[in-house]
């Protein structure tokens, strides 16, 4: 269940609610269907349906433990698990792990965080996270220090003198040789 919630960002209720047939195993994807809030059982908190990829250990994970029918993260018999249940399972594992406290919503904001910090533009994860203004994504994706200043250096000219053309060397005029092309990059 952490893994999954890191992988997909889903709300605890999603994930509580998620059933086998959510799952496409040929596509590598999980619908989002339905959410469970105090035992009662509605549409996803934007009212929309919502695709997202698994990731390849995922995918993995699930097929170990394959259903045809059924929720996919149940009790052992069957029933929907609590978010009380889940978060006391959570404590527990952070304490174990001697790991500073966080609940299911961390998770989800882990998610952004991690999608923001790779470059995933913040239309993208309002996307996978289900939401319905880009403002509340901008809580989500927190960045890291060290990403603003990547983020910065992109803007510092780049050259490298070390490259290889490949087949680009077709657009330089027969004429130039790649040292005059490496000439005319250092001036």
């Amino acid at each position: 269940m952490l893994l999954f919630t890191l992988r997909t960002g889903v709300r605890i209720g999603e994930l509580l609610a998620l059933e086998w047939p959510d799952i496409n195993f040929d596509e590598k994807t999980v619908t989002i269907k339905r959410n469970i809030v105090n035992g009662h059982i509605g549409s996803p908190k934007s009212n929309k349906y919502r695709t997202i990829y698994l990731t390849q250990d995922i995918i993995d994970s699930l097929l170990e433990r394959i259903q045809n029918k059924g929720l996919v993260f149940p009790n052992i018999d069957g029933s929907y698990r609590t978010r009380s249940s889940c978060r006391h399972k959570l404590e527990r594992t952070c304490k174990k792990a001697n790991i500073k406290k966080i609940g299911w919503h961390g998770l989800r904001h882990s998610f952004a965080s991690q999608l923001a910090t790779n470059g995933v533009s913040l239309k993208t994860i309002q996307e996978l996270l289900g939401h319905s203004d880009l403002k509340m994504v901008q809580r989500y994706a927190h960045l890291e220090p060290i990403t603003l200043k990547e983020a910065i250096r992109t803007l510092e000219p780049k050259v490298n003198l070390n490259l290889d053309f490949g087949h680009n060397m077709a657009t330089i005029p027969e004429k130039e040789s790649k040292k005059e092309v490496m000439q005319s990059l250092k001036s």
